[in-house]
């Protein structure tokens, strides 16, 4: 007789998958506008230019934001 193991979802293991599915998003957000304001000052010739210097800037700080937003959500028990 063949038995087989079936992956059972466990409750507890709910709020973690979802905070995972939320916070990644938000996290690779953030990363990839830190990266790109890194990439384009880290070159001294020619200067960047500073509208997009502060454009770049703005969109890495609503990355952030959004990420404090979920953990002060979370700390809040919001998510619970």
């Amino acid at each position: 007789m063949h038995h087989a193991l079936r992956k059972v979802a466990s409750p507890d293991s709910r709020p973690f998958s979802f905070w995972s599915q939320q916070w990644q998003p938000l996290l690779q957000a953030w990363i990839a506008a830190r990266r790109e304001t890194e990439q384009t000052l880290s070159s001294f010739r020619p200067t960047p230019d500073p509208v997009s210097v502060v454009s770049l800037k703005d969109n890495e700080q609503r990355a952030f934001e959004a990420m404090q937003r979920f953990l002060d959500d979370e700390n809040s028990g919001k998510h619970a």
